[in-house]
């Protein structure tokens, strides 16, 4: 079987989805698929090669990459470019289109190629008016043969517009348990951090910025001044790296490769996932995140707020402490 996966991002890069999609292939590959990546590029330099990608992202090497060149343009409208242009450049002589762009979605659908695999995160429907009503049309038009959602959250969102339930997919992210090795014990991996041998030490491992709930988070640090909050995700002096300064007992490192981060959880008494709601509900670009397998896996402890999507796989007092979110008064 012949998958062409088309990603409409600029690889390699540090973003979370990027790293899903990556593992996806490689997991497809792996299977037997013949996997065909098809990936955007900047007119002014050569597409990423698929053992740039597998080192990258510290993936098995089993799968193509196609790149096309693509004029600088804002995100939105790249998307769209590069969907446009994939779909009219050959990808008829694949078994299946499998994608997390809907503008190929779309596209596909307008020239009757497929079938068409969509996968998201997010509970589109719920989240903006005129996608509701584009999905609608797709779910009428069989426009997509199926969809891999990675929550109950956004099933049910995608059900309400039309989709029929089996041609929902739910599929929890999770982690490959070879990544996470060696195990370390605590004292070992605070020696390879560089983190204090003494005292608790709570631990986030994602991208530092306020839609996160990275201030929430320092709210929380400066009520708990005899414990150390370490932050692993920095891309740079943001307005979030700024104010950590300012928190003694707050440490921020910065972004790293997959298994430089994993030791810092080790090292860790609690794993920390910011407990608000906003990245869910304003600005809708958090839903499960994947940093909630990855901190399963290490068995730790996990920290995080009462919500629709980190119920279905974090229980209070069971897998985590779960408290109401937005509260800046919690103790951990």
């Amino acid at each position: 079987m012949k998958i062409a996966y088309v990603s409409d991002q600029f690889l390699p890069q540090t973003a979370t989805d990027t790293e899903q999609s990556l593992n996806m292939i490689a997991a497809l590959g792996s299977q037997g698929a013949r996997v065909q990546l098809v990936v955007p590029r900047g007119r002014d330099r050569p597409g990423p090669t698929s053992s740039e990608l597998a080192a990258y992202y510290q993936v098995a090497d089993n799968f193509e990459v196609v790149s096309a060149a693509l004029p600088s343009a804002p995100r939105g409208l790249t998307k769209t470019l590069h969907a446009g242009r994939s779909v009219l450049r050959g990808l008829e002589d694949c078994d299946v289109i499998y994608t997390r762009n809907l503008p190929t979605v779309v596209a596909a659908a307008l020239r009757g190629i497929g079938p068409v695999i969509y996968e998201t995160y997010r509970p589109w429907p719920d989240q903006h008016q005129l996608l509701r009503t584009m999905l609608g049309w797709l779910a009428r038009t069989n426009g997509i043969a199926g969809l891999v959602l990675h929550s109950e959250l956004a099933a049910d969102s995608f059900e309400r517009v039309g989709f029929p339930r089996e041609r929902l997919l739910v599929a929890h992210n999770a982690w490959d348990p070879a990544k996470l090795e060696p195990r370390l014990d605590q004292e070992s991996a605070r020696g390879q951090c560089d983190l204090p041998r003494h005292g608790s030490i709570v631990t986030y491992a994602g991208r530092i910025a306020a839609h996160k709930g990275i201030g929430l988070v320092l709210d929380i640090a400066r009520a708990l001044p005899e414990v150390h909050f370490v932050l692993v995700g920095s891309e740079g002096d943001g307005p979030m790296e700024r104010e950590a300064a300012t928190v003694p007992n707050v440490i921020v490192r910065p972004w790293l490769p997959f298994r430089e981060v994993v030791p810092y959880l080790y090292a860790s008494d609690v794993l920390l996932i910011p407990p608000t709601l906003a990245p869910l509900e304003r600005t809708g670009t958090t839903v499960l995140p994947m940093k909630t397998f990855l901190y399963m896996a290490t068995g730790r402890p996990i920290f995080a707020g009462v919500g629709p999507d980190i119920g279905e796989v974090l229980t209070d007092d069971v897998n985590a402490c779960l408290v109401a979110p937005d509260d800046s008064s919690l103790a951990i």
